[in-house]
């Protein structure tokens, strides 16, 4: 097989899983932040952060796998599949610090009045 066609496969399962882990994460995220921010527009702007810092980050551990990919294809689809699901991996473990140090803290006070 190529290595085009092996990186086409690596980045789909990458994709895959991504696709996967935003669908099942996003939406008890954004009840937990709707508690916590306890208005819709600002945990709508944090789910959609949380959304994009994923995508990037996982894009940017892929980009990582490339540099660091050794020269047989199979061997290189690999690790741009292992560096793909490290990103995704990191990008959960700090969306779930920050929502826990979020939690320990408590809600987040009401806007300031006036101006």
């Amino acid at each position: 097989m190529s290595l085009g066609v092996l990186t086409a496969a690596a980045l789909a399962v990458a994709a895959a899983a991504l696709t996967l882990c935003a669908r099942v994460l996003l939406r008890p995220l954004d009840a937990v932040l709707l508690e916590l921010c306890r208005e819709r527009h600002r945990a709508e702007f944090w789910t959609h952060m949380v959304t994009t810092c994923m995508v990037a980050g996982t894009l940017v551990a892929a980009l990582m796998g490339v540099l660091a990919a050794p020269a047989q294809p199979a061997l290189a689809a690999a690790s741009l599949l292992r560096w793909t699901l490290l990103g995704i991996a990191a990008g959960l473990a700090v969306v779930v610090a920050v929502v826990a140090a979020m939690g320990r803290r408590g809600p987040c006070p009401p806007p300031a009045e006036g101006g």
